[in-house]
């Protein structure tokens, strides 16, 4: 392994994510949250082979019984506010642009002076979205595990997908959320699954990033869900850092980027949500470490945020910005490799 970094090097990291080790560092020093992530709707209109939260077997249009409440929801990013989180990430439960009030709630993260990133498929975005992440400064992470279209489909089990996905990011783009600027690298990322059917791509959609000034979120499947068990399609540990030393290189080369970062996300990309400073909070009030929800601390019926922070800070270490859910996992799996 290499020595912790005082910087993350010079790949360009999202609105949202652009932050120092030191950053963390002193948010553990001082008792507070740096990031968080949240879910603010189960309705999802894809059903992805890989869904970490279980899947979607026809388009959800019912809420889930047990789903906590709006005022709810909005308390806890109150005391997420008050532990001093500078970002929140939307990532689910299904697709977070089919909340009907989503507007309301990037609104409420913003008033709080908290940036907002949301992860999205993509095909539901449109011009009055963008004007809507225009108003609240959010970034964006979509969803593109591949530059064939037909395959992309058949990973989202949605013939018309991709071509709305594509269009997407095409009135992205056109908005400007990839330009740079004195505060951010970037407003604009992509998220894509590395696994067997696509792992040849990567390093396509990897210069697409660079670019284009994107942001990769690239890695593994995330260790629950549809892919908590071990699946066919996964690549290995091994593989996995395989790839991220190829596009290190690539970087280096092509692009003069340096880092040492291989996990858990290649091109540079630092894990942000598993550590002693950040929290996930589940549609139904649970709350985990992080989406790869190694350890859970109760939910927001019966623990406050700071008791689940506090929690958090006895069990997890995450200083090299790894990924100890994934770890356990190849660990469980016997795939652990030391690189």
């Amino acid at each position: 392994m290499k020595a912790k970094e005082k910087t993350f090097g010079n790949a360009p990291l999202l609105k949202g994510w652009n932050f120092k080790p030191s950053d963390y560092t002193n948010a553990w020093k001082e008792g507070k949250l740096l990031t968080a992530q949240i879910e603010n709707t189960n309705f999802c209109n894809c059903d992805c082979e890989y869904c970490f939260r279980g899947g979607n077997p026809s388009d959800k249009k019912v809420r889930f019984e047990n789903e906590i409440i709006r005022e709810q929801l909005f308390k806890s990013i109150k005391e997420m506010s008050d532990l001093g989180v500078k970002t929140i990430n939307i990532i689910g439960a299904g697709e977070p642009l089919m909340d009907n009030n989503l507007e309301e709630l990037l609104g409420y993260i913003s008033n709080l002076g908290i940036t907002s990133v949301i992860a999205t498929n993509g095909s539901k975005i449109t011009s009055d979205l963008i004007n809507t992440f225009e108003k609240y400064q959010t970034s964006v992470i979509l969803k593109l595990n591949t530059l064939d279209s037909i395959l992309q489909n058949k990973l989202v089990r949605r013939d018309w997908f991709a071509e709305k996905r594509d269009y997407g990011l095409k009135l992205l783009l056109e908005a400007g959320f990839n330009k740079s600027c004195k505060e951010y690298n970037t407003r604009l990322g992509i998220n894509s699954i590395v696994f067997q059917e696509n792992k040849r791509e990567i390093f396509d959609i990897l210069r697409f990033c660079r670019k284009n000034n994107l942001m990769p979120v690239m890695s593994t499947f995330i260790p629950s869900g549809r892919t908590k068990e071990k699946t066919d399609q996964e690549v290995s540990m091994k593989e996995f850092i395989d790839i991220s030393k190829k596009a290190q290189k690539i970087d280096t080369d092509e692009f003069d980027m340096k880092y040492n970062r291989l996990l858990p996300y290649l091109g540079g990309v630092p894990c942000t949500q598993c550590s002693k400073s950040s929290i996930y909070l589940t549609i139904s009030g649970d709350i985990f470490d992080c989406p790869g929800q190694l350890h859970s601390y109760g939910n927001i019926k019966d623990i406050s945020i700071k008791e689940a922070l506090n929690k958090n800070r006895l069990i997890n270490d995450n200083s090299n910005f790894s990924c100890p859910p994934r770890l356990d996992y190849w660990n469980r799996t016997n795939q652990l490799y030391k690189y």
